[in-house]
């Protein structure tokens, strides 16, 4: 974990090296601090599975990128590593109608630049700019519309996964649907006569 540029020179040498990670999320300050990975910065997540040799050696150049960038840097292995993944798994596993789970998608190469104004739990993939983002009940309407608009800007999108029916209700959850929203109509009059899902469409 580190500072935002010093993140995202690494993101982009990661991302244009031969490097093989089986996994390679950027997360968010909030998720590094509730994961308790470290100080209160932007954080760059990756996983190595492969023979020993491999591991090893990737992971030295991973380390000497970061001490170079004045990043630290911490390994975890067994037992660690698996807890470590298996509560960052948690952000997606959320009952809790109140909080609010939304999808993302944007530019890679803004990630880390929308990691560093956000205030929710987020991680994204390096290389395809995918993620999932958790912010907790007391985010506003416009924060939300705020940060639709800013994964729009990145030629991205935000969709509601779960909330409370009253920011659906203020919130398109889908946002831009581009122009399918005739043929998504015409399939709902069709298949849903009676207006019961998605009342909205």
């Amino acid at each position: 974990s580190g500072k935002t540029e010093a993140v995202k020179k690494l993101r982009t040498t990661i991302v244009n090296s031969s490097l093989t990670p089986t996994m390679a999320d950027l997360l968010s300050s909030s998720l590094v601090e509730n994961l308790d990975l470290g100080t209160k910065n932007i954080g760059l997540l990756l996983r190595f599975q492969s023979i020993e040799a491999s591991v090893t050696e990737q992971l030295r150049q991973i380390q000497d990128e970061a001490k170079e960038l004045g990043l630290s840097f911490e390994v975890y292995q067994n037992d660690d590593e698996c807890l470590l993944w298996e509560n960052i798994n948690k952000i997606y596993q959320v009952s809790d109608q109140q909080s609010i789970l939304c999808k993302l998608g944007m530019l890679p190469n803004q990630i880390v630049d929308f990691l560093a104004d956000c205030q929710g739990d987020c991680i994204f993939n390096i290389s395809t700019g995918i993620g999932h983002g958790l912010w907790l009940e007391n985010t506003t309407i416009t924060q939300i519309k705020k940060l639709r608009q800013s994964c729009e800007n990145n030629s991205g999108f935000l969709t509601i996964l779960m909330s409370s029916p009253e920011i659906k209700e203020q919130v398109e959850p889908w946002g831009y649907v581009g122009n399918g929203i005739n043929m998504m109509r015409t399939i709902k009059q069709n298949f849903d006569t009676q207006n019961i899902f998605c009342a909205r469409l």
